[in-house]
């Protein structure tokens, strides 16, 4: 039997029509959701890096203190993509320092955290109505 993982309903405005796709909810009930072979290993293999996770976070003094790292390493990742050429260890050192031998792809990385943060916190404005200009709309601009 073929999942049907969700349903199309339209929508719009009288001058932009839309589709969008609703999903239906977790688990899958029609057909159930069975797990087996790649998909069973693959299912473990997860759990159990939560469970590492999970251990590793009680080891610290503070959660904030542990997810540090991974913000600031996805923010420098999604800048990197965008074409700066700062690294981890540029970023870390600023922070440290308030010096860096590339302050703008510096502070395009930081910006990328700010509006990592703000679209993860439901009670803050959008990015976009307040953030700075970032070096690729500076480009745009000119």
């Amino acid at each position: 039997m073929a999942r049907t993982t969700g349903t199309y309903q339209t929508g719009g405005t009288r001058d932009e029509p839309f589709r969008a796709f609703v999903p239906h909810l977790l688990p899958p009930a029609k057909p159930p959701l069975v797990l087996d072979g790649d998909l069973e290993r693959l299912h473990r293999d997860a759990v159990a890096a939560l469970g590492r996770l999970a251990v590793a976070g009680r080891m610290v003094p503070d959660a904030q203190w542990f997810l540090y790292g991974f913000v600031r390493k996805e923010a420098l990742v999604s800048s990197q993509i965008e074409g700066t050429q700062a690294t981890f260890q540029d970023v870390v050192a600023f922070e440290a320092t308030r010096r860096s031998d590339r302050p703008a792809d510096v502070e395009d990385t930081r910006t990328q955290r700010t509006q990592d943060t703000h679209l993860n916190s439901p009670t803050t404005v959008p990015p976009s109505f307040n953030e700075p200009m970032t070096r690729a709309k500076r480009n745009e601009a000119a």
